[in-house]
């Protein structure tokens, strides 16, 4: 599901407000899950699941036409695990 599909939904399901203010409702939710993650905070949202930084750690790989070895430093990532009662209700 894309944004512009949820944003629709969510239009559809409650009319009252205009899907300009949903936009920018769901980008404030959004947003403050990403500053929270890279904040290096666990951001959980009850009955839904919850979102995490990772640190992926650095290796060595082989580029598959050139056969030459990449060496690709250690980075972040984020990290979502899904709440018991999330898989209940589908």
């Amino acid at each position: 599901m894309t944004k512009s599909q949820l944003v629709r939904l969510l239009y559809y399901k409650n009319s009252i407000l205009n899907q300009k203010i949903i936009s920018k409702i769901v980008d404030l939710i959004l947003n403050e899950i990403s500053i929270g993650v890279l904040e290096q905070k666990q951001v959980e949202i009850r009955g839904f699941g919850k979102f995490s930084n990772r640190e992926r750690k650095a290796k060595i790989l082989r580029h598959p036409s050139t056969k030459k070895l990449i060496k690709v430093t250690s980075y972040n990532t984020m990290h979502y695990s899904y709440s018991a009662k999330a898989l209940e209700k589908t």
